[in-house]
């Protein structure tokens, strides 16, 4: 990647371009239609690893892993075991209709994390990126 990649991406974000369909678009989640597609930009190139604190339900890692070749960790924590157990089943049923929806092959390596990225052994991380 290089900066004229990555103007690449801002540009087409900007012009609401990239390759998310409605589907994901249209997500309930805290993100903008703009960053969406930045976020699909930005991750489409080889060796893509993405690393995200806070998921609440999946809106911006659907985005960023959708057609895309890459390495996503996503590390989410809530106090509320409930609160918790309802987003993490919102965020898998996203993740689901994400894989189901893409239109070419592109290997991927997701890591969901329930818990306190303050507290989780960074260490670990390592470990994610190799297969």
């Amino acid at each position: 990647m290089n900066i004229e990649f990555l103007y690449n991406a801002i540009n087409k974000a900007n012009n609401k371009q990239s390759d998310l369909p409605i589907e994901i678009l249209e997500m309930e989640g805290m993100s903008s239609v703009k960053i969406r597609h930045l976020l699909n930009n930005i991750c489409n190139f080889e060796g893509c690893n993405l690393l995200e604190t806070g998921r609440y339900k999946g809106s911006t890692l659907c985005s960023s892993i959708y057609n895309n070749s890459l390495t996503a960790t996503s590390i989410e924590f809530w106090p509320n075991k409930e609160e918790l157990d309802q987003t993490r089943k919102i965020v898998d049923e996203n993740l689901e209709k994400t894989l189901k929806l893409e239109t070419r092959y592109a290997p991927k390596n997701i890591k969901i994390i329930d818990e306190d990225c303050f507290l989780y052994n960074k260490k670990d991380l390592k470990l994610l990126t190799s297969y």
